[in-house]
């Protein structure tokens, strides 16, 4: 009996290895594992960043149409991101009125602060507007709108874009 345990105790020495072991691509498991966090697991884990770009994949949108009658800006949607770099953010705007040639406008702005374009909606018809804006991890994308003499309208805010992987020293050099 106790011979089978010592050569069980050999077989799985010979395949776990020890400690002790040189790091080997063709030694033992140890070995391997050791080589494994040195050429791998070892590397900052910053080496390498994911930021965003602008493209045509939708990642979030709040797409409900709200309206208001203030002549005030108002933020009437907003969304939150977790990604560093230039997101794609559009949404659709149109005023209705009775009496006033003059309509509604919308304006895109990053944590409180117009960032993005003032535009001017066209009455009784949903216009598309995009830009492309730089955006920081936690930051807040939202919409502004305000009326003159009619109801703004808004619809489809929506935020695009791709993942790209950039190296940690390109940013060091930008």
């Amino acid at each position: 009996m106790f011979g089978m345990i010592e050569a069980m105790l050999s077989f799985l020495r010979r395949q776990v290895g020890l400690r002790t072991d040189q790091a080997s691509a063709t030694g033992s498991l140890h070995a391997k594992i050791n080589r494994l966090y040195e050429n791998v697991l070892a590397l900052p884990h910053e080496t390498m960043v994911y930021c965003a770009v602008p493209s045509g994949t939708l990642r979030a949108s709040a797409d409900v149409e709200r309206a208001t009658t203030s002549g005030n800006w108002i933020k009437i949607k907003e969304i939150q991101v977790f990604i560093d770099g230039l997101i794609r953010v559009s949404f659709e705007g149109t005023y209705t009125s009775t009496s006033s040639p003059r309509g509604g406008a919308g304006r895109i702005y990053v944590n409180g602060v117009a960032i993005g374009a003032e535009r001017s909606f066209p009455k009784d018809v949903w216009q598309t507007y995009t830009e492309d804006i730089h955006v920081s991890k936690g930051d807040l994308v939202q919409i502004y709108i305000s009326a003159t003499s009619s109801t703004t309208r808004i619809r489809n805010f929506r935020l695009y874009w791709d993942y790209n992987t950039i190296n940690e020293a390109q940013i060091k050099q930008d």
